[in-house]
């Protein structure tokens, strides 16, 4: 009965922490989100990147601290920063798709960021 138990609870952290587990994959989730904000910033600084680009995120910045929402915080709670975190993800996405492939390649190597969990670079 006590081994059940320990089999049971033994399971259930590897659910948790193991390599496909829950926490691994929303530890897996944020450091993406990390390295497509650390990628971003380094695009944005590059000069190579043409204004045209550039403009989405600084596009998506004004949107999360406007005050008008599509989710209200005030009404949906910590549900209403859903919208936020969405139009940050997709911004950062659109803008490193549009930013030139050899420029994003380039501080993809070094930053030393994987690039299977980031968006390709895409106009060249």
């Amino acid at each position: 009965m006590i081994e059940d138990y320990d089999v049971e609870k033994r399971m259930k952290v590897d659910e948790l922490f193991g390599g496909d587990g829950i926490l691994q994959t929303q530890l897996g989730r944020v450091t993406g989100l990390v390295q497509r904000l650390r990628l971003g910033w380094h695009l944005f600084n590059d000069p190579r990147v043409n204004i045209g680009p550039k403009a989405i995120p600084v596009l998506a910045l004004v949107y999360i601290i406007s005050p008008i929402d599509l989710i209200p915080a005030a009404i949906a709670g910590p549900l209403g920063l859903a919208d936020d975190i969405v139009v940050l993800i997709f911004a950062l996405d659109a803008f490193i798709r549009m930013c030139p492939a050899a420029v994003v390649a380039e501080h993809v190597r070094r930053l030393g960021l994987e690039r299977p969990s980031l968006p390709g670079g895409g106009v060249g």
